[in-house]
């Protein structure tokens, strides 16, 4: 299982929640990333690039190949790198988390243009306006199952999509 989504849409908190009501582990790229290089995601964005970056994402998906089932959190970014969407999808059942642009600024809020790489002194509605539209043809490419995050509390989205599951698959 993995959910698709961009920065904020709850893919980290919800991953948990829904890997507990499957009863499997569950794994976030950003974490499996930081684990691999011994750096943050902003040190190897800051070091390398977000080419580089983009390189971990592809090595730690790949390295989930023939692993036991699990749910990931796989980085916003990681559907760009042709063919990875269709990848996804083959390889996970794919659940694209969807919220606005006012739900995923304010989750984030104003420390994300500090904090976050691809956020980094720019203005941060605008950002996310065009990472969303440069992204979600993609995320919708890649998924089984859309869910839109907003107003809703992370648990209710593992529920519903804890639902939404056993009535697809």
């Amino acid at each position: 299982m993995a959910l698709v989504g961009m920065m904020g849409a709850g893919k980290s908190t919800v991953a948990p929640l829904l890997a507990l009501g499957l009863g499997v582990p569950w794994e976030d790229s950003d974490g499996a990333i930081e684990a691999c290089t011994g750096m943050s995601v902003e040190k190897v964005f800051r070091t390398f690039g977000e080419r580089r970056f983009r390189q971990e994402e592809g090595r730690w998906l790949e390295s989930l190949a023939g692993l036991p089932r699990r749910v990931v959190a796989v980085g916003g970014g990681l559907v760009l790198a042709p063919g990875r969407a269709e990848s996804l999808r083959r390889s996970a059942r794919t659940i694209y988390l969807k919220a606005t642009i006012e739900d995923l600024a304010a989750r984030l809020g104003p420390q994300a243009v500090r904090e976050r790489p691809l956020l980094k002194g720019r203005v941060l509605r605008a950002t996310l306006a065009e990472l969303y539209q440069a992204r979600e043809g993609r995320y919708r490419a890649a998924a089984d199952l859309e869910i839109l995050t907003s107003g809703l509390s992370p648990e209710s989205v593992a529920s519903i999509a804890l639902a939404e599951l056993m009535q697809i698959f």
